[in-house]
């Protein structure tokens, strides 16, 4: 009875891993998909790095509850092989992928003020520091509903600017607003 128990322990050890680690590669292979084309890329980015963390998890119990077999295997010929050729293949599609990404500073800060513009108006103004009603009260003296407005871009758009000089002058007069604190 007691061996019994014992491996009916080490089989839900072993559901629960692999359960993780199939879910967690399933999810993340479409989410990964879906943020490929950025679509529903704002709800989609927090759970596909949780899942990546979580695989990451797994996939260490994984290799901590098999080490003997990972090792035994590891001395084969065939297994050496394969192993340096996946580093290898793992390496360069790491290099190659920083390489061609592009994202030096100069398109991290047009990704940055990208996202910030198109952003839900709130979130865009919490990022600058700018209090919401304060904007609206500013914009309903110009006859400019802020309730119509989603974000950033589309406030640029009713008040027929470009989305980056209406950030500037939002940060300048924020700015102001603070310096005479």
């Amino acid at each position: 009875m007691n061996n019994i128990t014992l491996i009916l322990q080490k089989n839900k050890i072993h559901i629960f891993i692999m359960s993780g680690l199939i879910v967690s590669t399933i999810i993340m292979s479409i989410s990964g998909i879906f943020l490929t084309f950025h679509l529903f890329k704002s709800e989609l980015e927090d759970l596909h790095i949780i899942l990546g963390l979580a695989f990451m998890v797994f996939g260490f119990l994984h290799c901590l509850k098999y080490f003997k077999a990972i090792k035994k295997y590891s001395l084969k010929k065939t297994f050496s092989v394969l192993s340096k050729l996946s580093i290898l293949s793992s390496v360069f599609l790491m290099v190659f992928g920083f390489y061609f990404s592009g994202m030096d500073s100069h398109d991290f800060s047009r990704k940055l003020y990208t996202n910030i513009a198109n952003a839900p108006l709130k979130t865009s103004l919490k990022i600058m520091n700018v209090d919401y009603s304060t904007l609206r009260t500013k914009l309903n003296e110009q006859n400019i509903d802020i309730s119509l407005v989603s974000s950033l871009k589309s406030l640029a758009k009713i008040e027929n600017v470009e989305t980056k000089d209406l950030m500037i002058e939002i940060a300048n007069s924020q700015m102001q607003k603070t310096s005479k604190i």
